[in-house]
């Protein structure tokens, strides 16, 4: 996957160390990772937090053209029926 990666780890989380986020740094230097001072679920414990970081974060990807290849399928095309509810 080519496309723009946000990681919003919990820096507590019991069961996804954040050592694991570092992984994901080391993988795609270009991904978003934010740590929110929370457990497995940041977006359950911290739903502030996680919203505004998402939103920004979202709001800086549409703005920004992407520099990989982007495949939309076209209407005429055959498409796995579980993918036509994306288009």
């Amino acid at each position: 996957f080519m496309g723009p990666v946000l990681g919003l780890w919990g820096d507590e989380d019991p069961w996804v160390l954040p050592l694991f986020a570092g992984m994901l740094e080391d993988l795609r230097p270009d991904a978003e990772i934010h740590y929110v001072d929370a457990g497995h679920c940041p977006h359950d414990e911290r739903p502030g937090e996680v919203n505004d970081k998402l939103c920004g974060w979202m709001s800086r990807v549409a703005a920004t053209p992407p520099e990989y290849p982007v495949f939309v399928p076209s209407r005429q095309q055959k498409v796995p029926l579980s993918l036509r509810s994306l288009f």
